[in-house]
């Protein structure tokens, strides 16, 4: 005769698993950030960055802002006329003031920026054309971290199976 024995596991203790999860995208949340900083680190002008996560329909992760300056310099801008105050009803000034010789404090697909300097004669126009080249910082910083994420919430997972009693 053959006896067969059965093997039953625990319940899930959702508390564990929820905790561990939400654990694991503050995490993420938190590193993932810290790069979006990065692009903005030497900027006289701050950008906040925000996140925000969620367990409703699956782990989820928004990392964000909703600042004008950030959006342009990340997806660029069409050539556009720019002019100076007196022309455009903002303010008094009758010309701009630029330089043509500038370095940029960021580089397009680099998670960073360094110092940037202006340099050359002033120059001093009643407007200009411009347009910003895109630095895809935010194409950049989801190609790093496709991996990473992962990782991350696998570790998360496994801790949770380990503290509920389902680890093998």
């Amino acid at each position: 005769m053959i006896y067969y024995s059965v093997i039953v596991p625990p319940h899930i203790k959702d508390k564990e698993f929820r905790l561990e999860l939400l654990n694991g995208l503050r995490r993420a949340g938190s590193a993932i950030r810290k790069d979006y900083q990065a692009t903005t680190k030497t900027w006289r002008h701050k950008v906040t960055f925000t996140f925000q996560i969620s367990l409703v329909g699956g782990a989820g992760l928004q990392v964000a802002t909703d600042d004008k300056i950030y959006r342009f310099v990340n997806d660029g801008t069409a050539r556009h006329r720019i002019l100076a105050g007196k022309w455009s009803g903002k303010n008094n000034n009758s010309l701009l003031k630029f330089s043509r010789d500038f370095t940029p404090k960021t580089t397009p697909r680099v998670i960073g920026s360094q110092v940037g300097s202006r340099g050359g004669p002033i120059i001093k126009r009643m407007g200009v054309w411009n347009s910003i080249y895109e630095r895809m910082f935010e194409q950049t910083i989801k190609e790093k971290w496709r991996t990473g994420f992962d990782e991350i919430m696998q570790d998360s997972l496994d801790r949770a199976a380990l503290k509920s009693g389902h680890s093998i």
